[in-house]
Order: structure tokens, then C-alpha cells, then sequence
């Protein structure tokens, strides 16, 4: 097999290392002793063989590592004599790099991967894991050199024969090798390797060409995060840029306030340690990863300056913990002390941080996915919660909650937005535990680079952990979305200041910038979160109304708008501007708007004062709202009562169990178009002049609206000239149509009673008792109570009026439809008067006398109530068009449908 694939390979060194330190290394290469070479053969040289121009101190340990990767590769067959815990790791992990079908017994796996006919996948895969092993052997070498420089000793060509070993003695004096999980000394993919003579001879070379040992350490973490990403297949880690822009966003908005006290972080996702780097250096991090390789460079990270205690780290996802309530430490039967014990006892955590760059489930495929699912199905409260689509990184929120003392902050970036399908138990446990105190959507910003796009999660969560009741369940989490773009490191540290800042002060503005924020305090509070899951991810609504803000003016442009106050008198007086002390504001000038809320949703009434309901005087926020000018008052009527302004009021109202509470702040933030403010503004000045083609249009809107909103969808510069017609008509419609309306109930059947009275003359109508068409023998007094009342079919048909003495009176009536009115006005005078007498009967119900002259009536009132509900639909329909900025689809009405 050919190791072409690593030696065609270059490095592009910029833009990752300080350029003054990569100068300052090649300049004291190029003055050594020991000229560095390309290659093992020119190395081994003799002395006065002529030295080659030197090459960049980079490449050097490029090419180191393709020797020991091609050593390697020419001897596959050493993993076999490796104990059998680490040769079925071993052949998992190569499994899962070549994405190939794990055998059934896993000690198998390793020898397809070192046969001698080896697939390229496997092949590439046995070369992946080889240069890891050689990245993470390089790394110990430096970690030794970085500790002598600073001690002012001097590193021994003996220490390269076993860097393992020689890692582990000079920690030996703060590691309890009996319980110690540390990666660098542990017997595991990266330690069975030992560097030839010939490697051993170019690293020694390298290591005494070294000034400053700190650029050894950028390479390294640089180098082992491509790596990792190359092994992962998936969405490379977060790189420095985040965790240095959100250690200095949660510092300077006072989200973390440690003053120099010893403090608990915790992470499941430590990766190569990137998120402690700019961390304040009081935490003390406990935490899991879930990767052997990126969990070694974490410590070395941790361990670079000098020797010293191991932290609590394990290798893990975080969900070995059990969750459970916490005991005593626990000690195994040996005396060992237990590490995960350890960890699972720590419950006062001050800070966290979640990174999850990829979406793991438990229904994947993968090798990830099918530990996650025996990890859960394991866990005594986590499979209580496990839902399909359920990731990794939510179940380590539910653990990492459980490590969170009262009032520590959760940071989860994630590559997804939190919707219900991530399973609702685990949602409520997440809102059981914590305070949301912001979810920032990112998702919509483009970045220039490929390292902004990097740093960057499409959404990060920010959670307090809250154990006072009812303080969490009022809370009302802050709901950003970012627009535009990144243009460079400077834009990606605004952004973070910015988002974080708003979570104390979401009402701030900023500056235009190549990116904007969006900021709004959920409308409901965690308690109605609990019952359906407030969903960010709306993005085709939530883009709408933020597109709707740019291209809208208030309301409060446009009317004065005042919250009435009931200690106030209530007078129908138009001469007494009894709201408002402004001398030309009268109570006659605009109209009052309340909303009435029902299981069928909320609903939005206006009327002038003198038709105010008087239901609404005490129990209902009313407002007022008045008009700059008298002409605006239809159109505005018909805008606050559109599809668009309940759209408006979802997105940004306050709401209790399901009700608006609206405020006078809201009203005056009600969007305006600006297609709509600039016809009101030719309105009020009388402007309201059109081509003659372009008036018929608009004279169609009264008569035929979904004829003139075909022609005006061509025509969208008339939408709101249209708007402004068709609200007048629509008021003009309701206003004398209001008789017609009144008739039919909510179920579309005739109100009989109100028929009887306002339709029919008094010379059509009777009483029951002089009804011709109905007979009866008068058995009961006038002012004996009836109890009864029942329809007869056999052996006449008739209305039976029964007392509670047993005393009856049977109306005989052979005409079906007069019989069903008369029993029906009965009924409805019961629900008024529950027992009433025969007296009442006569006096209260009156029937037409002639009953097909009626039924002929009530069909044409029928008749004409359908047409003009239809004309009405049409012209809602037409509204809803004209108020979108551009041209929508005349089946697309408001912003959430």
C-alpha cells in the first residue's frame, strides 16, 4: 500500500499561527547546529555531507509524521498482539472511519482492517488512525520539552524511546495512578506505539531546533483539530473564535460574576479544550469527551505549562452519571476511588457549556447513535424521556442540568432549533429544571469565510438553572433572530456582545451593521411553554414579520391610541372629550377597540362609543383610538381587524392560557405598510386621482371583489388604493346590512322571533290564541304555570301544555312548519321565563298568519344573507392581499397560513 496520500500533503500555515512567532522559528532553524531536513535519509546523513537549504520548521513535522504513519502502515499486524479490550475498540473505531457493516463478533473487526487485501476504504481508514497515533505522540514529546524549558532542565534523547512512560514519571508526583483517567499516560489507542530509531533521530532533531515550545502548541491544536474533523464526518468543532467571543460576552454582560473565588464548570463536550482556553482561569472543569483523541489534546492544552494535578475529566458522552439523588462517595470493594462516582456527587456547578456541532440520535445508524442507544435504555431516568428524535446533546442538557447549582448558567450551541418533534419529555424536563433566558437563531446569517461559518452555531441556548417555582413558570424567555451577514472576526464579536447584551436589556437598539438583530420577549410564559412548546423555527412567519418591520410604519404614526379608564364617567355626550385633554380630540373622531377571547381563539371588535356594548364597561380593556385624520378612520378600522394585525398580535403580545393581553404600547407597534401609509397620506390631502382604467377597477371592488383582485394582482401599485375602497365598503356593507345579519344565528338558521317582528307588518301576524290555523280547547286558566311542554305526532299532531297538577291543554296544528315555529318560540320564552303561564304565551308569541308567504320570506332572506356573506368573504380576502408588501397568491391569506 502506498502512503502517497500523506506524502503529496502541504500546509497552508497562515491566518493560525502569529506571524512573528512563525518567523522567529524558521530564523532559529536556519541558525542551528542541526539544519533540519526534508526527510528521515537526509537527516541520517554524514556531517560533511553538503546541508540542504533549510525548509519551514512546519513541513518538518509534516514529514515526521509521514514517516512514522508509513512506519506504521509496514507492520499493521502489531495491533493484533494488543490485549482484547483495546483490538475490539480498535476495530470500532476503524469501522465506523471506513463507514463499512461491522462484523457480527467485533474481535474479528480489527483483521479485515490489517489484512494484507484491505479495501482503499480500509486502507484509508488504518492511515486516519496512524497519524493520530503519531499526531498524539509528537504531542507528548512537546509536552516534555515544554515542561524542561520552563523547569530549566534539559530533555533527554532517552525520553523519546517510551514517551509514554516518560510523561507518566514526570507527573508521577501528582497523579494517583490507580484512579487516574488521564489520556496522556493511559494504556489506549495512542500509547502502544514506540517511535524507531530513525523517527526518534528526526524528532530529537526538531525538538532541539525549537526556541519557544508555545508554537509547538498552536500546531498541534491546530493539526488535531483537522484531524478530528476528518474523523468525525461531520460538521467540524467550534473553533477558538466562539469560545473567546462567549467568555467575553458572558463576563462583560454579568452573566458570570466569579471574582476571582475557585469555581465548578462543567462540559460533556470538553473537545480539545478550546472552551477553557479564554475561560476565567478560576473554573475548575469537570466534564466528559466523547472522543479519546480530542480528550488527549484537551490535556495536553490543560498540562502545557507545567506538571500538575489531572482534572476530573473521563472519556464519555456525560450520560454515565445516573442522575440520581446524590449519597455519599462511594468507594469500590478494591479502595479505588471511583472517578464517575466522583463526578456524579457534583451538583454545584456555577457554569456550563454544550457543544453540539452535529445531531445525534438514537435511531441513526451509526456507531455514535447505537452507543447513545444503550447508554439510555441503561439510564433509570434518561429512557423515561427518550423519544425517536431525541439527540445526544439534549439528554446531556437533561444530565447537565442535574450538575448545576441554583442560578448556574447553561451555554448550548447547537446546529438545530428546539421544536416539539424533540420529544416533549425532555422539553419539560428542561423546563422543569431551568429559566430560558435566551434562544438566539442564527441560522440566517451568511458568513464570508469559511472560519466565521465555523465558529458560528446556527443557535445557541442560554438556561439558568431555577428551582423556585413559580418564579420559572412566569418567566418569559427572549426570542432573537439575527438577519444579514459576517464579514470578518471584528462582526462575529459584535454579534455575541450584542445577543448577550440584550438578554438584560431587550428593548435596546443598534447601528445598521451588515447584520441585524431582532429581539422580542416571548408572548407566553414557561407555564404555557409546558403545553406546546413555543417553536422558533416558524422561520417563513417570524421572516414575514421582520420583513413586515422594515417595510411598515406604527400605528402610533398614524392615531393618537389611549387605554380607557373606567374611574373615568362613562358619558354618550360627543361634545365632552371626556379621554382626552388635548382641546381637538373629541370622543366623536375614532373609535374604540376591545378583544374578546373564546375557545375558538381571540377576536378583535371596534365600534363607535355609541355602540359600545355595555357588557364591556367594567370587565374589558377598552382602548380608543383617534385618528390624525377623519378620512383614516374606516381604513385603520378595517387594519386592526385584518389577518394581519392578529398575525402581529400572536408574534408579539403577551398571552395568558391562550388570551391577549394587549397594552396601549402594542397597539401603537400595530404595522402599518408603507404602500398602505402612503395612500392614507394622498387620502388626507385629497390626492386621490387614478386613470380612468384604473377607477373602474376599484368601482368593481363594491360589486365583484374577486374579479378586482384578479386585475389588481397585475397591478400591485393599486393595493392600497384597493385596501382603502374596500374597507370603505366593507363598513358600508356592515352598517346596512346589519338588520340582515342580525336575523340569522351563528349556525346560519333564522332567528324566527327577530324575523317575525322587524320583517313582517303587524296585519301578517297573530297570536297563537287567535291563530286560524290553530285549534285547541281552553282547559288551563291564564295563570297556571306550565311545566311541560311537548311536541305530538300521534294521534294528532300538536304542542301538548302540561301543569304540575297533571292539568293539560293540546294546540292542534297540521302544518309542519308552523307547528316547528310555534314549539320553537315556546322553547326560546322558557329560557326567559322557565315556567311560564298561557297568559304569557298569547301576549309574548305572535305567528304569521299565512305560512307560505313566510317560509317564501325567510328563503329570500336566506338567499340574499348567503350572497352578501360571500360579497363579504371576498372583500376579507381582497384586504388581506392588498395589505402584503409584495405580491402574494390569492390563496395565501395573513402571515401564518
Amino acid at each position: 500500500m502506498s502512503s502517497s496520500l500523506f506524502d503529496s500533503e502541504s500546509i497552508d500555515i497562515s491566518g493560525w499561527i502569529k506571524k512573528d512567532r512563525l518567523e522567529k522559528t524558521i530564523e532559529d532553524t536556519a541558525k542551528s547546529d542541526s539544519p533540519p531536513r526534508s526527510s528521515v535519509q537526509e537527516l541520517l546523513q554524514p556531517k560533511e555531507a553538503p546541508p540542504s537549504p533549510p525548509s519551514p520548521f512546519f513541513e518538518q513535522l509534516e514529514a515526521l509524521m509521514n514517516a512514522m504513519v508509513a512506519d506504521q502502515l509496514k507492520k499493521p499486524d502489531d495491533l493484533l498482539k494488543l490485549n482484547s479490550s483495546r483490538r475490539e475498540g480498535m476495530g470500532r473505531f476503524l469501522t465506523e472511519l471506513s463507514q463499512t457493516p461491522e462484523p457480527l463478533d467485533p474481535q474479528l473487526a480489527l483483521r479485515h482492517f490489517v489484512r494484507p487485501d484491505r479495501s482503499e476504504a480500509e486502507q484509508k481508514a488504518l492511515k486516519q488512525l496512524f497519524r493520530q497515533i503519531a499526531l498524539a505522540q509528537i504531542a507528548k514529546a512537546a509536552l516534555l520539552l515544554s515542561w524542561r524549558k520552563r523547569a530549566g532542565a534539559r530533555l533527554e534523547r532517552a525520553d523519546l524511546k517510551d514517551l509514554t512512560a516518560s510523561v507518566e514519571r514526570d507527573l508521577r508526583s501528582y497523579v494517583n495512578l490507580q484512579t487516574s483517567t488521564c489520556q496522556l499516560i493511559q494504556q489506549n489507542f495512542y500509547s502502544w506505539y514506540k517511535l524507531t530509531p530513525e523517527t526518534q533521530s528526526f524528532l530529537w532533531i526538531i525538538l532541539e531546533s525549537v526556541a519557544d515550545p508555545d508554537c509547538l502548541k498552536d500546531w498541534l491544536l491546530h493539526r488535531a483539530r483537522i484531524l478530528s474533523a476528518e474523523t468525525l464526518g461531520e460538521r467540524q468543532r467550534y473553533g477558538e473564535g466562539f469560545y473567546r467571543n462567549l467568555w467575553k460576552s458572558l463576563e462583560k454582560h454579568r452573566l458570570l460574576s466569579f471574582r476571582g473565588e475557585q469555581r465548578i464548570g462543567f462540559s460533556p463536550t470538553l473537545r480539545d479544550g478550546s472552551l477553557f482556553e479564554h475561560a476565567p482561569p478560576s473554573i475548575q472543569w469537570v466534564g466528559f469527551e466523547s472522543l479519546s483523541f480530542e480528550l488527549l489534546f484537551g490535556e495536553v492544552r490543560h498540562f502545557w505549562k507545567e506538571p500538575k494535578n489531572p482534572p476530573l475529566w473521563a472519556k464519555g458522552s456525560g450520560l454515565e452519571m445516573s442522575m440520581e439523588q446524590q449519597g455519599s462517595l462511594l468507594l469500590t470493594h478494591s479502595g479505588k476511588l471511583n472517578i464517575l462516582k466522583q463526578m456524579d456527587a457534583i451538583s454545584c456547578a456555577e457554569v456550563a457549556i454544550i457543544s453540539e456541532e452535529s445531531s445525534i440520535r438514537a435511531t441513526g445508524k451509526g456507531l455514535a447513535s447505537q452507543a447513545l442507544k444503550r447508554t439510555v435504555d441503561q439510564h433509570s431516568i434518561l429512557k423515561k424521556i427518550k423519544q425517536p428524535n431525541t439527540t445526544r446533546g439534549i439528554y446531556q442538557a437533561c444530565q447537565t442540568l442535574d450538575k448545576l447549582r441554583q442560578d448556574g448558567i447553561l451555554v448550548w450551541a447547537r446546529e438545530e432549533v428546539l421544536s416539539e418533534e424533540a420529544g416533549k419529555p425532555a422539553l419539560h424536563f428542561l423546563l422543569d429544571h431551568a429559566k430560558i433566558l435566551m434562544i438566539a437563531d442564527f441560522s440566517a446569517l451568511h458568513c464570508k469565510t469559511p472560519e466565521l461559518e465555523r465558529d458560528l452555531p446556527k443557535v445557541i441556548y442560554v438556561l439558568r438553572r431555577e428551582n423556585r417555582l413559580e418564579e420559572r413558570k412566569s418567566h418569559r424567555p427572549l426570542l432573537l433572530k439575527a438577519y444579514g451577514s459576517l464579514e470578518g472576526e471584528r462582526d462575529l464579536e459584535t454579534l455575541f456582545d450584542r445577543a448577550f447584551g440584550l438578554i438584560h436589556r431587550p428593548d435596546q437598539a443598534f447601528p445598521a451593521e451588515p447584520f441585524q438583530l431582532h429581539a422580542r420577549v416571548s408572548p407566553v410564559d414557561q407555564r404555557e411553554w409546558e403545553q406546546h412548546w413555543f417553536n422558533p423555527k416558524d422561520n417563513e412567519m417570524v421572516d414575514q414579520i421582520e420583513d413586515l418591520k422594515r417595510n411598515s410604519a406604527p400605528l402610533g404614526q398614524f392615531a393618537t391610541i389611549r387605554t380607557f379608564n373606567p374611574s373615568l364617567q362613562f358619558s354618550f355626550d360627543k361634545r365632552e372629550p371626556h379621554l382626552f385633554p388635548e382641546s381637538n380630540m373629541r370622543a366623536d373622531t375614532g373609535f374604540y377597540l376591545w378583544v374578546e377571547h373564546s375557545k375558538n381563539g381571540n377576536e378583535i371588535f371596534t365600534a363607535p362609543e355609541d355602540r359600545l356594548p355595555g357588557y364591556l364597561r367594567n370587565n374589558h380593556a377598552l382602548f380608543y383610538i383617534a385618528p390624525l385624520k377623519p378620512e383614516w378612520n374606516q381604513p385603520l378600522q378595517t387594519l386592526i381587524r385584518s389577518s394581519l394585525a392578529r398575525d402581529w398580535f400572536d408574534y408579539s403580545v403577551e398571552r395568558k392560557k391562550g388570551a391577549w393581553l394587549i397594552k396601549e404600547s402594542d397597539l401603537k407597534q400595530v404595522p402599518v405598510p408603507k404602500h398602505l401609509g402612503e395612500v392614507l397620506g394622498k387620502l388626507a390631502r385629497n390626492e386621490m386621482v387614478l386613470p380612468p382604467h384604473e377607477e373602474q377597477i376599484l368601482g368593481m371592488i363594491s360589486t365583484e371583489p374577486d374579479s378586482a383582485l384578479k386585475a389588481i394582482e397585475s397591478l400591485p401599485h393599486l393595493k392600497g388604493h384597493a385596501f382603502v375602497h374596500a374597507s370603505q365598503t366593507l363598513v358600508q356593507l356592515e352598517e346596512h346590512q346589519n338588520t340582515l345579519f342580525s336575523l340569522i344565528s351563528p349556525d346560519e338558521q333564522i332567528r324566527y322571533s327577530d324575523f317575525f317582528r322587524s320583517v313582517m307588518t303587524e296585519k301578517d301576524l297573530t297570536g297563537v290564541h287567535q291563530h286560524p290555523l290553530i285549534r285547541y280547547n281552553p282547559t288551563l286558566t291564564p295563570h297556571q304555570a306550565i311545566q311541560v311542554v311537548t311536541s305530538l305526532k300521534t294521534p294528532v299532531s300538536g304542542i301538548l301544555l302540561g301543569t304540575a297538577k297533571g292539568l293539560t291543554q293540546t294546540l292542534y296544528i297540521q302544518d309542519q312548519w308552523l307547528r316547528d315555529r310555534c314549539f320553537e318560540m315556546i322553547e326560546n320564552l322558557r329560557r326567559e321565563i322557565p315556567e311560564p303561564t298561557w297568559a304569557e304565551i298569547t301576549q309574548r308569541i305572535v305567528l304569521p298568519r299565512n305560512p307560505d308567504q313566510a317560509q317564501v320570506m325567510a328563503g329570500q332572506i336566506l338567499k340574499a344573507y348567503s350572497s352578501e356573506k360571500l360579497r363579504r368573504r371576498e372583500l376579507n380576502h381582497l384586504i388581506s392581499v392588498c395589505l402584503a408588501p409584495r405580491k402574494e397568491s390569492a390563496d395565501k391569506i395573513g402571515l401564518l397560513q
